[in-house]
């Protein structure tokens, strides 16, 4: 299981019942190479929107617990998770 998967399962079982988990991904794009050089960040995975909402929904949350919203350029994408209420 990944990194992220765990990460993500922890902050779940974490919250309480209504809470939310706001994440944030970065596709693969032409602009990797400005990562990697200026910021010093070469070990970043980038992955797309649907990627993204597959690894959330493999760390127990709920499909109607998801939503992943992209910006125009599908680059940087926003999550926001919120654990449904008992």
């Amino acid at each position: 299981e990944s990194t992220i998967v765990r990460l993500s399962t922890g902050v779940k079982k974490s919250l309480v019942p209504g809470g939310l988990f706001v994440g944030a991904m970065i596709a693969p794009s032409q602009m990797d190479f400005v990562v990697r050089w200026l910021v010093n960040w070469p070990l970043l995975i980038r992955r797309s929107p649907d990627e993204y909402e597959s690894i959330l929904g493999r760390s127990e949350w709920l499909p109607d617990e998801i939503e992943v919203i992209p910006e125009p350029h599908k680059i940087h994408s926003l999550s926001l998770c919120r654990k449904r209420a008992c």
